[in-house]
């Protein structure tokens, strides 16, 4: 949900988002990506590189050495999509209730997590 306000204040911005691309473990879960849809209600996609930020490095190192001339040619080039879920109507509007009940949650339970973050170095 986290996400989802980061994406929301993007789009309050009028950013339009088509799509959001997922990598690390997460990205191997079908569920999870499915999830992440539904919440963001946005496409997510998955690439065919299993580490994608040094990737992207190498391609934005790519453009820099002039081997392509914009990002989005070394993307349109270098980066394929595997696979792809999209929103479904009714998980959306599920996790839209949802979502309003962790924004009212949060800030009374924010102490609290930083406490749960800080309980282990008690036992340190």
């Amino acid at each position: 949900f986290g996400m989802a306000d980061q994406i929301r204040m993007m789009r309050d911005l009028g950013v339009t988002i088509k799509q959001v691309r997922c990598g690390g473990g997460g990205a191997r879960s079908a569920f999870w990506l499915q999830l992440q849809a539904d919440i963001y209600d946005a496409r997510t996609v998955t690439v065919d590189t299993v580490d994608a930020s040094a990737y992207g490095a190498a391609l934005l190192g790519g453009v820099g050495a002039g081997v392509w001339k914009t990002v989005e040619e070394a993307c349109k080039e270098g980066v394929n999509i595997e696979t792809t879920h999209r929103p479904t109507r009714r998980a959306v509007n599920f996790y839209r209730g949802v979502h309003a009940t962790y924004q009212e949650l949060y800030p009374t339970l924010q102490h609290s997590f930083r406490k749960l973050a800080d309980g282990p170095k008690q036992f340190a």
